[in-house]
């Protein structure tokens, strides 16, 4: 192909359907390889001090949770206790206008319909 029937001048065409070439390509050894270790297997693989050593990192982080929640809760009642306290001194104050307002109302303040 010369270079005036390219489309393109200066674009070079390869290709590589029909090539293959020697490379650093594991894939062979992966899949005719032993097949991987399951989860018991990797864990009977461990020592004892690793052993201890997640089981004490488990139960760390399982403690933690447990604090953070507890502390969330004890958080949300306080803040809860304090909306009830403002609910009720809103409700007494509304229950005292509404017994002045009947009592005003009982003893006639000079507008009878």
């Amino acid at each position: 192909m010369s270079p005036l029937s390219q489309p393109f001048p200066g674009l070079v065409l390869f290709s590589l359907a029909n090539s293959t070439s020697r490379g650093n390509s594991t894939i062979q050894d992966t899949l005719s390889g032993p097949p991987p270790q399951t989860a018991a297997q990797r864990w009977a693989g461990l020592s004892i001090g690793a052993k201890i050593a997640v089981g004490v990192s488990v139960g760390a982080v399982a403690l933690a949770l447990i604090g953070l929640s507890t502390l969330c809760c004890i958080r949300q009642r306080r803040a809860g206790r304090q909306e009830r306290a403002m609910a009720d001194a809103s409700f007494e104050k509304d229950t005292a206008e509404m017994m002045a307002y009947r009592s005003q109302r009982s003893k006639g303040s000079g507008h009878e319909f």
